[in-house]
């Protein structure tokens, strides 16, 4: 397809995505280093002041063009740290070398989040080429640990949350049902992530003890194997005693989006889904989860090592809905292990990141009376933008996944975001090749590039 006019954009990406910017992987510091370099180097040439602010782990970048203390203030997010590649063997062209096929780009955080900013950027910058006395204040937060769950991002708001607060939050790092629809993102789930282990000798032993010997493998099988029942509900005590109804605006978005379950499933390349409560659409979007996500023990290694395994250890991450507390969400879960594992087997727990969830307060989008506010105003020039670009409306809609620094950011700040998300299923985000079509690149640039136009009316 032609795409001359994203064709800046995708350079930008061949270069910005190249670096193995890992936030989990300590191997990753010169990637982490040089993805902050490049972006800090465009956001100079476009005339943006950068900081670098350090954190006890990866830096904050904070980046602004200010022009007045009296002008309105409009704040962008994004993430440059990403997933960790593997399994490597899937990818079908180098997770690191961005590439160009079946009129997409390719590559690791292609989608999530290098990609999304580096759009929203380039649009706002030619906005801005196009409007020279563009009327608003325009501040940039770009953090390298959100797939580690923003450890210090709230450290840093409470120290510099008054400097960032501003009438219009806006960012993209959420998902939609299709490539016919933008999404407004109304809802976060948060996250909780933990590991746990389980020891049952002092060393593994021969498989021909095996009968009386306790076998950690299969001791851990049969705790994650308890942590739902057979309908697929979560085990933990009190893990549904804090949810909340969503809204009617929410209800009646979701009827009325086009994916099907049976496009669902087959997008996600499965036989049949897992048992759950109401639609999946549903479940994915309003309820919590507890997902096993990776298990290891014993013999690993090629061809037969008959062993009894002496330890097992297992990782587990939770996806929770508005008004849930991952605190007392990992107490529960912690007692439950603790009451799954046998007494002679020792069980040793590390919980890891926590993240809140996030709802976005429908009610202050109301445009009603005669002075709307800017935000409401912003809501109606997203609404036009999309229904002119993508010729379907903007969809209200809840993420499966996280992004826990917008919680921290509406308690520090009393900021909501607007969540503009143009992610689907076939974007495989933190899967094997991660990608983001060219077309519904170009569709987002156009989107961003009305929106940045009629900001310039109203600031």
């Amino acid at each position: 397809m032609d795409c001359q006019e994203i064709e800046p954009i995708i350079q930008f990406l061949r270069r910005y995505a190249s670096y193995p910017s890992i936030s989990s992987d300590p191997t990753c510091e010169r990637g982490m280093q040089d993805t902050r370099d490049c972006i800090s180097e465009f956001l100079r040439r476009e005339h943006f002041e950068v900081q670098t602010i350090a954190t006890a782990k990866h830096p904050i970048l904070l980046a602004s063009r200010l022009i007045s203390s009296a002008a309105p203030s409009l704040l962008l997010y994004g993430h440059y740290d990403v997933q960790p590649p593997e399994p490597l063997e899937l990818w079908e062209s180098p997770p690191f070398a961005p590439t160009l096929r079946h009129d997409a780009l390719y590559g690791r955080g292609i989608a999530d989040n290098k990609g999304a900013h580096a759009i929203l950027l380039h649009a706002l910058v030619q906005g801005l080429q196009e409007n020279p006395n563009f009327p608003w204040n325009i501040r940039l937060l770009l953090e390298g640990e959100e797939e580690i769950g923003s450890p210090h991002m709230e450290e840093f708001l409470k120290a510099h949350g008054d400097a960032l607060r501003s009438e219009l939050f806006l960012l993209s790092d959420t998902g939609t049902c299709d490539e016919q629809h933008l999404s407004l993102t109304t809802g976060l789930r948060g996250l909780l992530t933990l590991e746990f282990e389980v020891t049952t000798a002092t060393t593994d032993l021969h498989s021909g003890m095996g009968g009386p010997m306790p076998n950690a493998a299969q001791v851990l099988a049969e705790i994650c194997a308890q942590l739902h029942d057979a309908n697929g509900k979560v085990t933990v005590e009190d893990f549904y005693s804090e949810l909340r109804e969503p809204s009617a605006e929410e209800l009646a978005s979701l009827e009325n989006a086009p994916l099907s379950e049976e496009t669902l499933r087959r997008e996600a390349g499965i036989e049949a889904f897992a048992p759950h409560e109401g639609s999946a659409a549903y479940a994915q979007e309003f309820l919590p989860t507890l997902e096993i996500n990776g298990f290891g023990s014993g013999w690993q290694g090629p061809g037969v090592k008959t062993v009894i395994p002496s330890t097992a250890r297992a990782k587990i991450s939770c996806r929770l809905v508005p008004e849930q507390s991952p605190g007392k969400i990992l107490k529960s879960l912690q007692e439950r292990l603790r009451a799954l594992c046998p007494p002679w087997a020792r069980l040793a727990i590390f919980p890891d990141a926590l993240g809140k969830p996030y709802r976005f307060p429908l009610e202050t989008l109301s445009s009603q009376g005669s002075s709307p506010s800017l935000l409401a105003q912003a809501f109606q020039l997203l609404q036009k933008a999309t229904q002119r670009v993508m010729g379907t409306p903007l969809l209200l809609t809840r993420e499966g996944g996280s992004i826990p620094l917008m919680q921290t950011i509406q308690e520090t700040t009393g900021m909501n975001p607007l969540m503009i998300g143009f992610f689907t299923s076939q974007n495989r985000l933190h899967a094997p090749n991660e990608n983001l079509s060219l077309a519904m690149m170009t569709k987002a640039y156009r989107v961003f590039r009305h929106f940045f136009a009629g900001l310039a009316q109203i600031g």
